[in-house]
């Protein structure tokens, strides 16, 4: 069923989101191919998911070391942007302090708070016409499938957090000639209820995009998984090329509701071009912007572009009859990722602590050695280094 909308008074979304940080090394002696085993023919990656940090804590005297990070493998064939994150029962992880192993009495357990983060969504999905005209969808409809693994995806996040000590969170916007936003707080399942397209409308991508960057940077100013090793992610899913966001329909702004009750606002952008949103997607601390293209008719460089400022990756399946599988791709930049560190006492003194990742089908292990000042006040930020 259409929407419905209550008019109300224009109101303007706030101003400027990105960066991932990407860092990798190499561990071990490169074996002669004669002695290769044929069965570890992968290569592994650490990617550093939020700055690592070490805490001083004088009530006791010891440093809280943290770092945040998912391990990646690809075939040795493979570009490393085609690597896929590993479950964390696929690797095995040892921790190191000037390379002496950690002690496992220093080593917090996983659901301790000492490692806590957060995680909050923003979904920009396609709601534009050309949704209802696949061929190969029943009754050419991609809209209904692609509503049905977007709300996968979160309860997927609701469900992970529900054993991790943090908070996860989402909000929901899609997009044609206008862009739709979610008001208040929405279950999962609303997602589903957003409204068809309805034939004739355009494509305001950029627009869109622009707005929920906007708002991600909004709710982090306000306290919304806003700590260190908190994280925001933008999802963005699109058909097609944009078409409409050079044109200027800032003075639409209207309530409505999905047909489960929940709360939404249609609202126009002034023109937005790539440029703008760029620079919006470069201005927010903590943010990934994953991008999913479906399709023939997707402009692969428009999202690949968007996708590499905001640190993030693009994934396309043109040929693809089910959904799903792009947004579990999408699913696991979060799902795997993991934190660990230790909290160890110290004496004042430079040091290096070591992530050591190890996996039976890669051919050589990965380090990532990061030096800190341990054992004094207002110590909170560390150095990483990640490199061959």
């Amino acid at each position: 069923m259409p929407h419905k909308f209550r008019t109300s008074a224009h109101r303007r979304v706030p101003e400027p989101v990105v960066v991932l940080i990407l860092a990798l090394a190499t561990a071990g002696a490169t074996a002669c191919k004669e002695d290769e085993d044929p069965r570890k023919n992968r290569v592994l990656s650490i990617e550093l998911v939020s700055p690592p940090s070490a805490l001083y804590r004088p009530g006791d005297g010891t440093t809280e070391i943290a770092v945040q990070f998912l391990v990646r493998e690809a075939d040795v064939s493979q570009a490393a942007s085609e690597a896929i994150p590993l479950e964390p029962n696929e690797y095995i992880i040892d921790l190191a302090l000037d390379n002496k192993p950690v002690d496992n009495e220093f080593i917090p357990d996983q659901s301790s708070e000492k490692l806590a983060s957060s995680l909050h969504i923003g979904l920009v999905l396609d709601a534009s016409f050309s949704m209802l005209q696949h061929g190969n969808f029943k009754d050419n409809d991609a809209f209904t499938p692609m509503k049905s693994a977007a709300t996968k995806l979160i309860e997927n996040g609701v469900s992970l957090w529900r054993n991790r000590p943090g908070s996860f969170s989402f909000q929901a916007s899609w997009f044609n000639n206008a862009v739709y936003i979610q008001e208040g707080a929405w279950r999962p399942n609303d997602i589903n209820s957003i409204a068809k397209p309805e034939q004739g409308n355009f494509t305001r991508l950029l627009g869109a995009v622009g707005v929920m960057a906007d708002r991600l940077k909004q709710a982090r100013d306000t306290g919304v998984a806003s700590d260190i090793r908190d994280r925001h992610m933008m999802i963005v899913f699109s058909d097609g090329a944009d078409n409409y966001s050079y044109f200027d329909n800032s003075s639409i702004d209207q309530h409505g509701e999905t047909s489960s009750g929940a709360d939404f606002r249609k609202i126009g952008t002034t023109p937005v071009t790539m440029e703008n949103v760029l620079q919006k997607l470069g201005n927010h601390p903590s943010l990934s912007v994953h991008v999913l293209g479906f399709g023939e008719a997707i402009n692969s460089a428009e999202l690949k572009q968007l996708a590499a400022t905001g640190g993030g990756r693009f994934f396309a399946n043109p040929s693809a009859a089910d959904l799903d599988s792009l947004f579990e791709r999408v699913s696991k930049e979060f799902a795997t990722v993991q934190t660990r560190g230790a909290v160890i006492p110290l004496p004042p003194g430079d040091y290096t602590f070591t992530l050591k990742v190890t996996s039976p089908t890669a051919s050589e292990p990965r380090l990532c050695n990061l030096r800190l000042v341990g054992g004094r006040e207002a110590v909170d930020q560390i150095a990483s280094q990640c490199s061959p």
